[in-house]
């Protein structure tokens, strides 16, 4: 997929959407047309995934929450972010939910252990950045490989991969961090899923742990966290991500401000847009157990965060 750079988040992520469903380049006259007969508020409905999980232990959705998603589908929904159950419930979801679409839908999930870290049934995977040896990359390839063909015939479009936790300043880095060859091979993996036909997308700067409504402040200074976290990220970025979501923390060295950077316009504008030149998605989580929407309610936590500069708000679990 060419880079771009989009006027709107409007038009990047329905642009990004069409492009993963319909096999379009962002730039087609069809897509360019299609967008300007959109209303805004079908425009802002594009933004919005909604989130698909099944009960634990369960293996499907139930009935009533199937027809919820295809009511919405059918009312211009953007997307679902589909986690848990079955590989085959997965694939047969997908397919409902596109029929009763009034646009293609974007289709996102986790796949850094591949498609059986999210889905029962699938090929579960070693993370990539845990992946050592001479040829890490290699193998890192190999495994994208592998995530991607299963994720395609999931009718996933958009697979998130999760970067190495941010320690504790001062702390022991995780062991990805320590591994010499993480970054190399985060950034093959990241290039494998693209190079087989699958959006990729990287969850960085991610808190090692957080507590229930306390917003983690890491005391890293800039050159600690370029030296750590921004290099490896830098290299990943440099083989081409399609989407990015920041982790709900604070980091004064990086912001000079105390908010989530999620909610910071000094760390999507300045950091990802400006300092790590990213020309695809930011994507912020509203995972409803996460700690952006528990500490900011989703409804705030989407307004915020599209104020900052968010493209596509991932996994809403009230839509409407």
């Amino acid at each position: 997929m060419a880079a771009r750079r989009f006027s709107s988040p409007f038009s990047l992520a329905l642009a990004l959407a069409l492009a993963a469903c319909a096999r379009e380049r962002p730039e087609t006259p069809w897509n360019e047309a299609r967008l300007r007969s959109l209303t805004t508020a079908q425009k802002a409905a594009q933004l919005v995934t909604a989130r698909a999980a099944p009960a634990p232990g369960d293996t499907a959705l139930a009935d009533s929450a199937v027809a919820r998603l295809a009511a919405l589908a059918r009312s211009g929904l953007g997307g679902v972010w589909r986690a848990g159950g079955s590989a085959a419930a997965a694939r047969m979801l997908v397919d409902t939910l596109q029929a009763s679409a009034a646009l293609p839908l974007l289709v996102a999930a986790e796949l850094g252990r591949g498609a059986g870290g999210a889905f029962a049934g699938a090929t579960e995977l070693p993370a990539a950045a845990r992946v050592g040896g001479d040829d890490a990359e290699g193998v890192a390839r190999a495994l994208a490989g592998t995530a991607a063909r299963e994720a395609r015939t999931l009718g996933i479009h958009l697979g998130m991969v999760r970067a190495p936790a941010l320690a504790p300043a001062g702390g022991e880095l995780p062991l990805e961090l320590r591994n010499p060859r993480a970054a190399a091979a985060l950034a093959a993996f990241l290039e494998g899923l693209r190079g087989a036909g699958v959006l990729a997308g990287v969850a960085a700067l991610e808190p090692a742990a957080s507590g229930d409504t306390a917003l983690p402040v890491p005391r890293w200074d800039r050159a600690s966290l370029e030296a750590t976290q921004l290099t490896p990220l830098r290299r990943a970025m440099h083989e081409g991500v399609d989407a990015i979501s920041l982790g709900t923390l604070a980091l004064p060295a990086l912001t000079d401000d105390s908010l989530p950077l999620p909610l910071s316009p000094q760390a999507v504008l300045g950091l990802v847009r400006r300092d790590l030149a990213h020309d695809g998605l930011v994507v912020a989580d509203l995972d409803p157990g996460g700690l952006l929407a528990r500490r900011y309610g989703e409804t705030g936590a989407a307004v915020a965060a599209v104020a900052a500069g968010a493209d596509l708000l991932l996994g809403a679990a009230d839509p409407a």
